[in-house]
């Protein structure tokens, strides 16, 4: 064998150099991990004559490759079968052409059989369908590459082989080593074209087409229903099925149906989704959709291209289309270059200058988008086409021009404004306040914000802002601060003079003069840029809060003033009134008595209020002005109008008085109304009949009270008057009171002429009644008499004709019971209640006798 192997010594060199290089590239391949050749069957390594000065080095190095090609990865197969089949050669080399075909025939048969089994573990088809479409055609690609690579493989190893004419023909059974890898590449690659379709479809089908499909929408999730129905019923096949089962060519048969149904399921899908994409692009919104959504099936060659049809017409209806738009862009555009940032109306929370900017980039942007998604489509553009295009390009630069004028004169103009605003006075006066003669301040706080906002708003869409808007923008925050102090000052001061009535107002004008003073350089020469700001401020709010506290300390004490004129007693007091034992019937001395203490109190309260105005009104004076005479010069006026309010309320006391007296004496008010009581007597005289009379006499009532009313009338005499010009009690004499006064206020006037109209008619009822007594007694059938015989009356009842007969005088008698009790106990009018019982009761007892003693 030496000298063989001396022969062969270059050769094996070769071999040896190649064995080496094959191992290496063996390690570049993850998972190719060498076997234990025990495992290698026996009729898989023939013994050679050359084998045995290297024995196990080729069947080293098939042995890892083929452990290589168990394990490796779908992409790495064709590189391990091409290894796989130079070192065929090497082992023909090695062994000779009749040692080696055995061999090299073992070798085929098991990696025909390594491949088939690792194309059936690969190729799992559930997880197949659960991957990405990508990476399931990536990896069927994959697989029947592999197959390729192995029927290649075979080929070119035969043809360089018989070439070399080392061997004779080298040839092996073709269909024990192919026929399971054929079907597997066919399978796999039927199964990539069925899901392509499926897939391709379905992704024809995607989100994007759902803004264009309009009316479509059932139907396009009707054909994705579709198409995931058939993707699942495959699913379910696979499921259904052993492991590796649908690349076995046995299960050819079952696998094939489920093939055609898939594709045939594409075939209906694509169907389907070629009505649904023309009418799609029909309805799409805008040419910037349409162009998209052409330009997207244009790309998918797999599925688009063939589902479009008349492309062309397409094309030539988009951009008619879209020269529609550029129409109403053209005319959109005029009216921003005519009219700026302000012509049409801002959205929601933007600024006008933002929003036109906002809409002119959108134009331009969509324009630019249209005309790119045209042109990107892929199909030739006619002249007419072109033109088109042409106009959008000049327009989108008109429109690039547009926002760079429109910023640029807003900018300028805002400048203006800006500058105007920040030069204006911190506070203006409107004219009907200076008019009315209280100078209230308003505060002018400049319009900046707007253009702060406008700014802002631009910054965030990338514009440059010029210096002097982000100055306004930094200082827009201290000048609104200042402005809401100033702004809470004035509402303060306009609040205190708001409780403030007339009297005050003027009485308080020095005080307010301090605080106009002090507002003063606002209205003047204080602007929002001004340095001292906030010692302008600060002196505004000292000067408020100093008048604020003097306001509320003067209304405070004209309220108290008014309450204590509100508190004089209007009232009339009657005996009794108010406990459970008062009686509407009063008599006359009871009467007197109340309403005499009734008077008397009003006259000590009028006196009292005098004397509490007086002493409010220097405290006024203090807190005012400093000082407490009561005759300040500049409080001249208030102390007259505070007289004049004592001295209307002395004449309102005393009507209100008289006029409630006058009510429950007419019985106008039902539930207070009051009577006094008078009683008829029956009076001797010398010589003559019993006189009938009232008791008291109605004429002593009325001039009693009479003479009460005169003095409630009177009531300011009781105040002394105010030396002029002060609040201090003037005490010449005579004493000047507020009794002139009163007695000529009408309203007093017309309460007493009420008065003595209602004493007038009392007396005059009374008169009635006595004179309708007298003549019922006059007329009777008997007459009163003094009695000298019966001791027990003072007058004695006889019958005018009783003498001559008895039985005449009974008559006449009981006629005179009967004539009695027609007439009433008691009447009330105008305020008096005019009692008759006395006089009846004796009447009837001396009747009553008087029939007695006829009878007997």
């Amino acid at each position: 064998m030496a000298p063989l192997l001396d022969q062969l010594s270059p050769t094996q060199q070769a071999v040896d150099t190649y064995l080496a290089h094959s191992l290496d590239m063996n390690r570049d391949f993850p998972g190719m991990d060498a076997p234990d050749a025990s495992s290698w069957p026996a009729a898989s390594v023939s013994q050679g004559p050359a084998s045995a000065g290297r024995e196990g080095g080729w069947e080293q190095a098939i042995s890892e490759l083929l452990a290589s090609l168990a394990s490796s990865q779908l992409q790495q197969l064709g590189a391990c079968l091409e290894q796989f089949f130079q070192m065929l050669k090497v082992v023909g080399v090695l062994l000779g052409p009749r040692a080696a075909a055995g061999t090299v025939h073992a070798l085929l048969l098991r990696t025909a059989a390594l491949l088939g089994h690792r194309l059936r573990d690969t190729v799992d088809l559930p997880a197949l369908l659960a991957a990405a479409p990508e990476a399931a055609q990536s990896r069927l690609a994959a697989a029947a590459g592999a197959c390729d690579a192995w029927r290649r493989g075979y080929l070119a190893t035969r043809a360089e082989l018989e070439a070399g004419g080392q061997t004779g023909r080298w040839e092996h059974d073709r269909a024990a080593l192919f026929a399971g890898t054929d079907h597997a590449a066919g399978a796999c690659r039927r199964l990539a074209g069925a899901l392509a379709g499926v897939h391709g479809v379905l992704g024809l089908l995607g989100a994007d087409l759902e803004s264009v499909a309009g009316a479509g929408l059932d139907r396009l999730a009707g054909l994705r229903a579709e198409a995931r129905a058939a993707l699942g019923a495959l699913r379910d096949a696979a499921l259904a099925a052993p492991p590796g089962d649908f690349l076995d060519p046995g299960s050819a048969g079952r696998w094939d149906q489920c093939l055609a149904s898939l594709e045939a399921a594409g075939k209906s899908l694509a169907a389907g989704a070629q009505d649904l994409l023309d009418t799609s692009l029909t309805r799409c919104p805008g040419a910037a959709d349409g162009a998209r959504l052409l330009g997207k099936l244009l790309r998918d060659r797999h599925a688009g291209v063939a589902l479009l049809r008349h492309v062309p017409e397409k094309v030539t209806d988009l951009v008619q289309t879209f020269a529609a738009e550029i129409r109403v862009a053209e005319r959109e555009a005029d009216r921003w270059c005519e009219g700026g940032a302000g012509n049409r109306t801002p959205y929601p929370g933007l600024s006008a200058l933002t929003s036109t900017l906002l809409r002119v980039s959108a134009t331009r942007s969509r324009l630019e988008e249209a005309a790119t998604a045209i042109q990107a489509s892929g199909e030739a553009l006619t002249p007419e086409d072109q033109g088109v295009m042409a106009a959008c390009a000049a327009l989108v630069q008109r429109l690039a021009l547009a926002e760079v004028d429109i910023w640029r004169d807003w900018v300028e103009r805002a400048e203006r404004e800006v500058g105007t605003a920040m030069r204006q006075p911190l506070l203006v006066q409107p004219p009907q306040e200076a008019a009315s003669g209280w100078p209230l301040a308003r505060i002018k706080l400049p319009e900046l914000s707007d253009h702060v906002q406008a700014a802002q708003q631009a910054r965030c869409l990338g514009i440059a802002v010029p210096p002097f808007l982000r100055g306004a923008a930094l200082a827009l925050p201290l000048m609104l601060e200042a402005g809401r102090r100033l702004q809470a000052l004035l509402q303060q001061l306009a609040e205190s003079r708001r409780k403030l009535r007339s009297p005050e107002r003027l009485l308080l004008q020095p005080a307010l003069e301090k605080v106009r003073l002090a507002l003063l350089p606002g209205t003047q020469h204080m602007h929002w840029g001004s340095l001292s700001l906030d010692a302008f401020i600060s002196s505004v709010q000292k000067a408020i809060a100093a008048f604020t506290c003097t306001a509320k300390a003067v209304a405070c004490a004209a309220s108290e003033m008014r309450r204590a004129l509100r508190a004089l007693p209007r009232e009339t007091d009657w005996p009794g009134e108010g406990t459970d034992t008062g009686s509407r019937v009063i008599d006359h001395a009871a009467t007197n008595a109340g309403l005499g203490g009734s008077v008397r109190r009003g006259e000590e309260a009028a006196v009292a209020a005098a004397h509490s105005l007086q002493a409010t009104l220097v405290r006024i004076e203090e807190g005012v002005l400093g000082t407490s005479t009561g005759s300040a010069r500049s409080m001249a006026a208030y102390y007259e109008h505070w007289e004049r309010r004592l001295q209307d309320a002395l004449a309102d006391c005393a009507i209100s008085w008289i006029e409630g007296l006058t009510s429950r004496l007419s019985g106008s008010c039902d539930d207070t109304g009051r009577t006094i009581h008078v009683q008829m007597e029956l009076q001797p005289q010398q010589g003559l009949g019993p006189l009938l009379a009232w008791q008291p006499r109605p004429s002593l009532v009325t001039e009693q009270l009479s003479a009460l009313v005169t003095r409630r009338a009177a009531l300011g005499a009781a105040v002394v008057r105010w030396i002029p010009g002060t609040c201090t009690p003037c005490h010449t004499q005579p004493l000047v009171t507020h009794h002139e006064d009163l007695m000529h206020d009408p309203g007093i006037f017309a309460a007493t002429a009420s008065f003595s109209v209602l004493l007038q008619g009392m007396e005059r009822t009374a008169e009635q009644i006595l004179e309708q007594w007298t003549a019922m007694l006059t007329g009777s059938q008997a007459e009163l008499t003094p009695s000298s015989d019966q001791p027990a009356f003072t007058f004695q009842l006889e019958a005018k004709s009783g003498k001559k007969h008895p039985s005449h005088e009974i008559e006449a008698l009981t006629r005179f019971k009967i004539d009695l009790a027609r007439i009433p106990q008691t009447q009330i009018a105008d305020g008096v209640r005019m009692d008759a019982t006395p006089v009846l009761a004796l009447l009837e007892a001396a009747a009553d006798w008087a029939l007695a003693m006829s009878a007997w």
